[in-house]
């Protein structure tokens, strides 16, 4: 990822100083964490009724995987909307294109994960 500001030096003097967005390299396989943090939360939820855990604790981890899915697919969304063509980029790119299905992939694990707590929420999703 290329630094946010970079500067090219001259005889000890800065000829160009250039600013990147962040944004404009962030990678859609950020929706991988999301996957890990549901299916973290799948497992708690198994896990609770066998060893007898709090049923606190795959609340709490299924709240963080909303938050992580609310902030990655709203920057993802800037990103689309800004830089349409890194966009662009990561569609024709043989390895990147992979990563799309994690966003859709996420929102089937948290209807599997909603399923405890609601029926409708998880058929809706």
């Amino acid at each position: 990822m290329p630094p946010s500001v970079f500067r090219v030096l001259k005889g000890g003097k800065i000829v160009m100083e250039a600013k990147t967005s962040r944004i404009k390299y962030f990678p859609v396989s950020f929706f991988s964490v999301v996957m890990g943090l549901v299916g973290f939360t799948i497992a708690l939820q198994k896990a609770e009724k066998v060893l007898k855990i709090s049923s606190y604790i795959p609340k709490i981890i299924l709240y963080v995987s909303i938050m992580a899915f609310v902030l990655i697919a709203f920057i993802y969304a800037l990103k689309i909307l800004k830089f349409p063509e890194e966009f662009k980029k990561e569609l024709s790119h043989p390895v990147r294109i992979n990563f799309i299905p994690t966003f859709s992939i996420s929102i089937l694990l948290f209807s599997i994960a909603y399923l405890e707590y609601s029926k409708v929420t998880s058929k809706l999703l």
